[in-house]
């Protein structure tokens, strides 16, 4: 076997070990880390390479973010993280958006990747018959293991014998889990290229001058007229913004910064992807000289425009979150706008450079996984709790439904809460949510569903934040905080999950 061999085993008994029937926590980070020690060792050359490096990093910093929090975010990241991992160790000097696609690619047809790979190796002249091998293997070792099962049933003291001897995780879920576990190692370590892909990838660097092929129409002219027109627009919009925003002026009679931030944001980013695509597309056609001078300054002065505009939306969003307390949209306003100024940014270098507009996708996608890792770095469902509890001056404008719709982080500090008279009263700008009972019963239902998933998995589901919630909540009930329990809204089929509450007085 070679060494791709090895470590593609490796990692699918790793894979089923760490993750069947298990929580994300300790695993993820257990698995990333042999990913990146068995892709030096198929590699060894890739150590030195930036951009695997960099791929390495983000996989294992996010897998500790993983084993922190334990949050769909940081999942996210380290999924996004291994994935390009995966690829920057068959082609390092591809993008991040072309090493994603091409894992996707790897792992979706390694079915027939595997059964192609098999039966050529099994066809060249002389090469072990890998095929059967693995099948005179795998044969009597499955046989074996059915009738041991026959043996146990059947022989009493054979059973009492072998009773130590622990096979249960052997199950046909186990066996298609593992089998996925193949099919994900596989992809992973053995990564296939779509040539074609990467052919257009490398041809894309520097931007060629594409000339006009009639003479009906002149580009350069036509381009000029438009930046100009646009720039007197934005001139116009920054004007305001700095009257209304910035000198105290004040909203219009009728304006409030919900509509600003609500309809603004879509707009504005719409206007700066339009924008950059008719700058693509005409400043490839404007030969360089006079023209293409004056083009690159009408566009480095619609750049600094839209950035002015992307700070006047950041801070109407901070009055915005002033006003209505935040949430998660009202955090992912900040990031498509960071997006933006970064689009913008880079749209600017390429200018400059005269790079293609591939280059401009290139460090975009990026800087968006690098975004992505560092932004899992945060527990943002607690995070959103403090700051909307440290901000509140009366409990009833509080929007409970949202904060118990946010994942366990925040159990300890809502627990403290509850008893408040306005916990059950819902805010002006309360969380749309299906749940019929009331807050209390909501919040008792969240507390019952965290005990129960925490009960599942052992050590391999450990991660930080799931531990800190648990202690805590075990401390509240020591000491009677958790007397009273509604958990009517619940399909309740054991109290198991909270049996660390001794006090108990009331359950509904």
């Amino acid at each position: 076997m070679k060494r791709n061999d090895w470590a593609i085993l490796a990692a699918t008994v790793l894979y089923s070990f760490l993750f069947y029937r298990q929580n994300a926590g300790i695993n993820f980070f257990l698995f990333s880390l042999v990913m990146v020690l068995l892709s030096v060792w198929t590699g060894k050359t890739l150590i030195t390479n930036r951009m695997w490096q960099l791929s390495a990093a983000l996989t294992l910093l996010s897998a500790s973010f993983v084993l922190i929090h334990g949050s769909s975010l940081a999942l996210l990241a380290n999924i996004v993280s291994l994935m390009l991992l995966s690829a920057s160790a068959v082609s390092p000097q591809s993008s991040a958006l072309s090493n994603l696609l091409h894992t996707v690619f790897s792992i979706g047809g390694s079915p027939a990747f595997i059964v192609t790979a098999v039966s050529s190796r099994n066809n060249q002249p002389g090469a072990p018959k890998t095929a059967i091998r693995v099948l005179t293997l795998a044969i009597p070792v499955v046989l074996a293991l059915l009738f041991f099962f026959v043996y146990q049933n059947a022989n009493p003291l054979f059973e009492k014998f072998t009773e130590k001897i622990n096979l249960n995780f052997i199950s046909l879920p186990w066996f298609f889990f593992t089998l996925s576990g193949l099919l994900v190692a596989y992809g992973f370590i053995a990564g296939k290229r779509i040539a074609d892909l990467d052919k257009w990838e490398n041809d894309q660097d520097e931007m060629q001058f594409t000339p006009r092929s009639s003479n009906l129409w002149r580009p350069d002219t036509a381009f000029t007229i438009l930046m100009v027109l646009l720039n007197l627009m934005l001139v116009m919009i920054n004007i305001l913004d700095v009257n209304y925003l910035y000198l105290g002026a004040g909203m219009p009679e009728g304006l409030t910064h919900k509509q600003f931030v609500h309809n603004g944001v879509h707009m504005l980013i719409l206007s700066i992807v339009m924008g950059m695509i008719c700058i693509v597309f005409f400043i490839k056609r404007i030969e360089p000289g006079k023209s293409r001078k004056l083009a690159n300054r009408l566009i480095f002065l619609w750049v600094l425009q839209n950035l002015m505009m992307v700070v006047s939306t950041g801070f109407r969003n901070h009055l915005y979150i002033h006003e209505a307390l935040l949430t998660y949209k009202r955090i992912g306003v900040y990031y498509w706008l960071v997006f933006a100024g970064l689009g913008l940014m880079t749209l600017m270098l390429m200018i400059r450079n005269n790079r293609s507009a591939w280059h401009l996708i290139r460090i975009n996608s990026l800087l968006a996984a690098v975004i992505l890792v560092f932004s899992s770095a945060a527990d943002w469902d607690k995070n959103i709790s403090c700051y909307n509890l440290g901000k509140i001056k009366y409990m009833a404008s509080l929007d409970k439904k949202y904060m118990i719709s946010l994942s366990e982080g925040n159990l300890p500090l809502l627990y403290r809460i509850k008893n408040d008279p306005d916990f059950n009263t819902d805010s002006v700008y309360h969380y749309q949510s299906q749940l019929k009972y009331l807050n209390t019963a909501a919040l008792d239902g969240k507390l019952y569903d965290f005990m129960k998933k925490n009960q599942e998995g052992d050590w391999r589901s450990f991660n930080i934040r799931r531990d800190r919630v648990k202690t805590e909540m075990m401390t509240l009930a020591l000491t009677g905080k958790l007397s009273q329990l509604d958990l009517s809204g619940k399909r309740i089929s054991s109290l198991a999950p909270i049996q660390f509450i001794k006090d108990l007085k009331t359950l509904h």
